[in-house]
């Protein structure tokens, strides 16, 4: 089966769409991830800083 030019160029698009879609989905998913990651690190330090400066006992 032969596709029309004009279908064949459709899917070009479609596809580099779909592509750039999933890029940017990536891109996103790192940036969460480099996020979630700073912030563990913030609350990390700031459990320390909050033992250090308890009362001592």
């Amino acid at each position: 089966m032969c596709l029309s030019k004009d279908l064949r160029q459709q899917l070009k698009t479609w596809t580099a769409t779909e592509q750039a879609a999933r890029t940017r989905e990536n891109d996103a998913a790192q940036a969460l991830t480099t996020e979630q990651k700073r912030w563990v690190h913030l609350n990390t330090r700031l459990d320390e800083l909050e033992r250090l400066l308890a009362p001592v006992r």
